[in-house]
């Protein structure tokens, strides 16, 4: 298989993963905080994992699909759709250019919650809300983004330790005779 045909099909798994997490709330019936945490956390850990194992462009693409889904899905509004995926995307470049360390566990999250905080305002605006309502969901949704933003990276770092151990060596010459030789059980 193709190199490029590789980092397309992982991409497609990973937007399924990432669709597929965002359904958990029909299934699970759970606190709202908690299934925030939950389904936050494992979208953000998709979102490390396509910008660390697919090219630039494909991790945008899950950034904005995944917003897009999740307002057919009646999760999020639809001014709300551009600022997510900005957020998204925020988030993606700041764990693909930060490898380890405070940089990537604080700067990355805060720097998407940054980016959603401003979003918000803007579209909660567009709407036409009044400040205490718009000061009031910010106020409960940038901690969690935070929390979830973290827990997401040490869940994707998770993933890829094992990732990493899984990946097969390629066998020594004599490795490759003797395999046929082997019982089979």
């Amino acid at each position: 298989m193709s190199h490029s045909l590789r980092l397309l099909v992982r991409g497609g798994l990973l937007l399924a993963i990432g669709a597929l997490s965002q359904q958990l709330r029909l299934v699970l019936p759970l606190p709202v905080p908690v299934m925030t945490l939950l389904i936050g956390t494992l979208v953000n850990a998709v979102l490390v994992l396509a910008g660390r194992y697919t090219t630039r462009l494909l991790a945008w693409v899950i950034c904005v699909a995944l917003a897009v889904i999740a307002f057919f899905q009646g999760h999020i509004l639809g001014p709300v759709v551009p600022v997510i995926a900005l957020g998204n995307g925020m988030y993606v470049e700041l764990t693909r250019s930060f490898i380890r360390g405070p940089a990537l566990f604080l700067g990355a999250p805060l720097g998407k919650a940054l980016v959603l905080g401003i979003g918000m305002v803007g579209a909660f605006h567009l709407l036409q809300l009044p400040w205490a309502a718009i000061s009031k969901t910010l106020a409960l949704f940038l901690p969690l983004q935070l929390a979830t933003g973290i827990l997401g990276l040490m869940l994707a770092k998770g993933v890829e330790k094992r990732l990493q151990g899984t990946v097969p060596a390629s066998p020594s010459p004599s490795k490759k005779k003797s395999k046929g030789k082997q019982k089979k059980k």
